[in-house]
């Protein structure tokens, strides 16, 4: 989102190659799909979760990156289904957080 933002507003940026980015790792967070080809992010904590599924939605849609949202219907639901034995509240869920991002309602944390 920031680099968006950055190119939108035009705003010169670079890259600082002598850089250290200090950030913890979420690699427990990530879980291969459909035997690795894709992978989707579940984190452990519920508010974080939400704050991630209704920021994808939002940034795809407003970022030209329309076809990650169909992507995202493809694989969520699966991964929900399939990978955590049929987790329907966990769908519902991501699907509640993903349209409030897709209205644009990112004025707060979702209910």
């Amino acid at each position: 989102d920031f680099l968006h933002r950055m190119r939108e507003a035009k705003l010169r940026f670079g890259t600082v190659m002598n850089a250290t980015f200090v950030h913890p790792s979420s690699n427990t967070e990530l879980f291969p799909v459909f035997g690795g080809a894709l992978h989707v992010v579940y984190p452990t904590q519920t508010w974080k979760r939400q704050l991630q599924y209704r920021n994808r939605a939002y940034n795809f849609l407003h970022h030209g990156q329309k076809f990650m949202i169909a992507v995202d219907f493809i694989r969520y639901p699966y991964f929900f289904l399939f990978r955590r034995n049929r987790d329907v509240a966990g769908l519902r869920e991501w699907f509640r957080a993903t349209v409030h991002g897709l209205r644009g309602t990112v004025d707060g944390p979702p209910r």
